[in-house]
């Protein structure tokens, strides 16, 4: 009776572990499906992780493990003990012993789940705090069109500064446009040009900035706000005085309590005119407001903005199309945006995107984890109660 009581503990134990191994090999499937769609591109590699012949053995090893566990304990512990005596003292209840050995699990499943959660609600916390911060532009209504030129086509600067001229003026002409301008860097991509600028009119002092080319449009389209003086128009010639805008962390950083309209800035190695001796500065002309350029949960660093009419150079082989949608529904310029692209040159290679979806892409690792391990705390949660309750009953 024992032997055959040994069996069948044995056999419902490997059946219930087989099936929970085929159950968690079927999910595991499932999730790694949802997890490759939700990680996207912002995952390194996320699309080459599968469930390998190794996963599959170690999941038949953990299945076998706890076939026996399960199964040989209570086996072991039957033949041990009479089998009447054993049954009376299970339907007794447990002694305090094991008793205390019960309660200690229910404590350990308890406290694991609870780490998990406060993480959990921690990392949550945070990340609603990124999407929180202000990046210094508005990005719900903004279509974005990355351009690239022919060198070839355009051999002169002088060649790509009057193809964006032409190229803004048609793109402001388009049917539901609100503003558009060029940039070289947009915000939150991860990347601006950076460098040692020399201030005052003097090469001996000098300061650290981000180094950004742009028209008046791409501010107006950004709803970067300006803060003192002026924008850049189309006066600033390559042939005038050099002008530039600063943002407003650079106006405190290096002339803190002056006024700064009028103050010389140079671009540093930053340009074409890195080599000129004495190096060629440009007037400050306004101010604004700070914009992130690499992460929206980085401040906004000290920046320097030239015209591209003047900095030519910068936009010699590209640059980006930042356009508004009066509507606020950039999906309604796009189809203008191209006609308007091929208009002024049917060979140029572009890409178009929205800024709104490039944010969103910015955060997605920081989203990723928050959905993994949200999602590791709620199992730990079922866990921990499934846990509670077999205890429970079975005490």
């Amino acid at each position: 009776l024992l032997l055959l009581l040994l069996r069948l503990l044995l056999t419902e134990a490997s059946l219930l572990a087989g099936l929970g191994g085929v159950a968690g090999i079927g999910l595991a499937l499932g999730l790694l499906q949802g997890i490759r769609a939700l990680g996207g591109e912002a995952i390194p590699r996320l699309d080459t992780v599968m469930l390998d012949g190794s996963v599959l053995l170690f999941a038949l090893g953990v299945t076998a493990a706890t076939a026996l566990l399960f199964g040989l304990l209570p086996a072991l512990k039957t033949l041990e003990n009479d089998q009447a005596q054993t049954l009376r003292s299970e339907g007794r209840g447990s002694d305090g012993y094991r008793g205390r050995a019960w309660g200690a699990l229910v404590m350990v499943e308890v406290a694991l789940a609870l780490v998990l959660l406060t993480g959990s609600g921690l990392l949550i916390r945070s990340f609603t705090a990124v999407l929180a911060q202000d990046g210094g532009f508005d990005d719900g209504d903004v279509a974005l069109a990355t351009l690239a030129l022919s060198g070839i086509k355009y051999p002169e600067l002088e060649d790509h500064a009057r193809f964006w001229d032409e190229m803004l003026a048609r793109a402001e002409a388009v049917p539901g446009v609100g503003a558009a301008g060029v940039m070289t860097s947009r915000p939150v991509s991860g990347f601006a040009p950076n460098g040692r600028v020399e201030l005052d009119g003097d090469p001996e002092k000098f300061g650290d900035a981000d180094y950004v080319v742009a028209s008046e449009g791409a501010f107006r389209a950004l709803d970067i706000p300006l803060l003192r003086g002026r924008l850049f128009d189309a006066t600033d010639g390559p042939e005038g005085q050099h002008v530039a805008v600063v943002s407003e962390s650079f106006a405190d950083r290096y002339w803190p309590g002056e006024d700064p309209i009028g103050k010389l800035v140079s671009g540093g190695g930053m340009d074409n005119f890195w080599s000129a001796d004495p190096p060629r500065f440009g007037r400050v002309v306004g101010v604004v407001g700070e914009v992130r350029f690499r992460e929206l949960s980085r401040a906004g660093y000290p920046t320097v903005y030239w015209s591209f009419r003047q900095r030519p150079s910068r936009v010699r082989y590209g640059g980006i199309l930042v356009a508004e949608s009066a509507s606020g529904d950039p999906g309604m310029i796009i189809s203008g945006l191209r006609t308007a692209i091929r208009e002024a040159d049917a060979d140029v290679a572009v890409r178009f995107g929205y800024l709104s979806d490039m944010v969103s892409d910015s955060v997605a690792q920081r989203r990723f984890i928050l959905i993994i391990l949200s999602g590791f705390a709620g199992a730990a949660l079922l866990l921990a109660g499934v846990g509670i309750y077999g205890v429970v009953s079975y005490s």
